[in-house]
């Protein structure tokens, strides 16, 4: 959510969860993360950080923060989910975790629990299509 613009259509929604209030809520995160600009590369500001929290700890305060789980908890159905939102903007990202995903649970049901390869048709999972760059 951090480097969407602040004019970015998923700030407009039902909730009022507008880009102040998201970067209200993550001040601590932004903060301890010395993150700066308008842009962020998570990954490099992650292996950057050096301080006594847990990087994790730091993300799963923000996540339990009360305004984003109301963003986080509306589910993908809604047009402002911000699951939805990421899941838009990023098709390829998307695709490889439901592979990845997919083939995880296929292996533990199978190897696992034996189940039948005819049942676990039904982990068939629709990828989003993504746009074509010509």
């Amino acid at each position: 959510m951090y480097n969407l613009p602040a004019d970015d259509e998923f700030w407009k929604n039902k909730l009022h969860f507008t880009r102040d209030v998201f970067t209200n809520e993550a001040r601590e995160t932004i903060s301890k993360l010395k993150i700066t600009g308008d842009q962020v590369d998570i990954g490099e500001r992650i292996r950057a950080y050096k301080g006594a929290v847990k990087s994790r700890d730091i993300f799963k305060d923000f996540y339990k923060g009360e305004e984003v789980q109301r963003v986080l908890v509306c589910g993908v159905a809604k047009p402002f989910s911000a699951w939805r939102n990421w899941i838009s903007q990023n098709p390829q990202a998307t695709n490889e975790f439901l592979k990845s995903f997919k083939s995880a649970i296929y292996g533990v049901m199978k190897n696992g629990y034996s189940v039948d390869d005819a049942k676990l048709i039904a982990l068939e999972v629709n990828l989003k299509k993504v746009p074509s760059v010509f």
